[in-house]
Formats: C-alpha cells, structure tokens, sequence
C-alpha cells in the first residue's frame, strides 16, 4: 500500500467552511471580486494576508494553488471549477508515479525531503463545486484530502465526493471538521490515516452521508482498501457522530471494511497507533460487511453511545 500513502502534505481540494459575506474594507482587507471570464487565480496571486476573494456564480476552467495566509475564497451558489487544458499538478510528491490534478491546491513551503517548512495557515475555503479533476492519468488517488498539518484547523463542510480511490483522505493531521459531506461510490469513504511525521487526532466527523462505497479498481499494486465507510487507522481522540454509514461492503484489504471501523495501525513500514480515545456516538449504519460498526479491541477510553446500527464487533456496541 505505498501509492495511496505518498500524497504530497499539502490541502488539496476544497477545504470548506460558511463565511459571512465580507465588506469591500475592513479593517485594511480587500474583497476582491472575480466574475465570469475573469482569473480567479489572478484575483489569489494579487491579494494580500486577511484579504477575501469573492467568486461570482459561472464556470471557470481553472486550477487553483493558493500559497498566502489568512485569505478567504469564497464561491457563490452554482460557483463551478472544471479542468482547464493547461492544467499542472499543484506538486510531484513521487516523481515515478503519474501526477494528478487539484481543483484547489493550498500549498507551503518544504524541504528538499518534503518536510513542510512554513504551511500556509487560517486558509477559508467556501461555495464551489469542483468537476472533472482526478481523471486525466486515471490515478487520483483522494477527492479530498487533508494532510502534514497539526494545527490546521480545517473545515471541510458540504462536498460531494465519488468515484475516487478514497472520498476524504485525512492523514497524518489534526483538529478540524468535516461536516455535511456526501462520499459515495468510492474505494473508500473517509479514510483517517495516523503515522509519521504525526498522529491523526480531534478531528469532528459529523452528520455525513457515507454510502455505497464498494469501488473495485482500487490499485493492483499498492491497493487502497475497498469497501468501508468511515475507517480509523489509528486515528486517536476524534468525535464520530450523528453520521448516515449505509451499504459499504468490506471486500478488499481484510479486516478493514464495513461501515465505521476502528483499528490499530499507521503508515506502511512506520509506527502503528491505537485508535484511543475516539467517541462514537448516534451514528445510524445499516447494510454494511462485515459489521456495521467494528473495534478491534485496542486502545483505551473509546466509547459508543446511542448508535443504530445492525451488526457490530465486539457485539454491543449497537444501541
């Protein structure tokens, strides 16, 4: 599984949180507004810390990299992002490997061994609907994905994500939220990877829908695993709550599908971590194999509360 563990530790795609709409000027900020058949990226090139950039409902063949702190992107109802034709990878994390494209890239600074150096920070991302990116070399590997940041923050609210290796791909990254999100038809659903450079923790999962994510060509090499809803890889101390975990039918890595599934592990050939901590709690999972919801036992203060569900390992774990 080495493919699917070497993403570059940049936030990729839409990090998305509601905003208020912001005036021209406050308090030295901007409100830069883009409308169709502007750039949008030369709207983020010129806009400085604490700046807003607002986008005009339209369509816009556009790849974004965002690499200044404390900006705000906001997009409007029916605000849409397609690949253009001279699209570039926001980064090579693996030169062997084919590059993918980003609708949106927030990248920082790193050495030359792909440590980050500087991230870019308090990034606020909202209002677009992202098409089309992924697919030109057939090896995208997350619809959306979070990663190398202990402090990030993120929010990632009210996307839709399928037809991708994994929905929501967090990894190695910690305290945000992801809220409001439909994952559907992919390897994985939301895949919570902890390993090195760090752990994965207080992350708020809440109120998804993660359904149907049975994907079957998933790699052949290095394969992400197949048919889960919501997987902790240990992924320590996060809220799991009030999610729809419906119809994901465990059949590829064993041991790690079916709906919410909470293991020891970690990046291949580096340090496992128990899945301690985490809160599972009012989830509705029906439909899933092996089990609705599954613990393997490791770890220490993790608890289930009030969740409906069918199937679960160890039994009880159902209310």
């Amino acid at each position: 599984m080495r493919r699917w563990t070497r993403i570059s530790v940049a936030m990729l795609l839409s990090l998305l949180v509601s905003l208020p709409a912001g005036s021209a000027w406050a308090g030295g900020a901007k409100t830069h507004v883009v409308r169709p058949g502007e750039s949008i990226q030369a709207a983020i090139d010129a806009a400085r810390p604490g700046d807003t950039i607002l986008v005009k409902p339209g369509t816009y063949a556009e790849a974004l990299k965002i690499t200044t702190d404390d900006l705000t992107l906001k997009g409007s109802r029916g605000t849409v992002l397609t690949m253009p034709d001279d699209a570039e990878p926001c980064l090579v994390f693996d030169p062997g490997a084919p590059p993918t494209l980003e609708g949106i890239c927030v990248l920082g600074e790193f050495s030359p061994q792909f440590e980050v150096t500087d991230p870019v920070e308090d990034t606020r991302i909202s209002g677009f609907e992202i098409r089309g990116f992924n697919k030109s070399s057939g090896n995208g590997v997350a619809g959306l994905y979070v990663g190398g940041n202990q402090e990030v923050d993120a929010k990632i609210f009210g996307n839709s994500t399928w037809g991708n290796p994994i929905g929501i791909f967090l990894r190695d990254v910690s305290h945000g939220t992801a809220e409001g999100n439909q994952a559907f038809g992919n390897c994985s659903g939301i895949l919570m990877l902890a390993g090195a450079p760090g752990p994965l923790t207080n992350w708020k999962v809440r109120r998804n829908l993660v359904k149907a994510n049975n994907k079957p060509d998933c790699g052949e090499e290095d394969p992400v695993p197949s048919g889960n809803g919501i997987l902790l890889l240990g992924a320590a101390d996060n809220d799991i709550s009030r999610n729809l975990v419906l119809g994901n039918r465990g059949e590829g890595v064993e041991g790690l599908g079916g709906g919410i599934v909470l293991v020891n592990g970690g990046e291949p050939g580096g340090p496992q971590f128990e899945p301690s901590g985490n809160r599972v709690r009012k989830n509705v999972a029906f439909g899933n194999q092996p089990f609705d919801i599954a613990w393997d036992g490791t770890g220490e203060d993790v608890t289930f509360r009030g969740n409906r569900c069918g199937t679960s390992q160890p039994g009880g774990l159902c209310n």
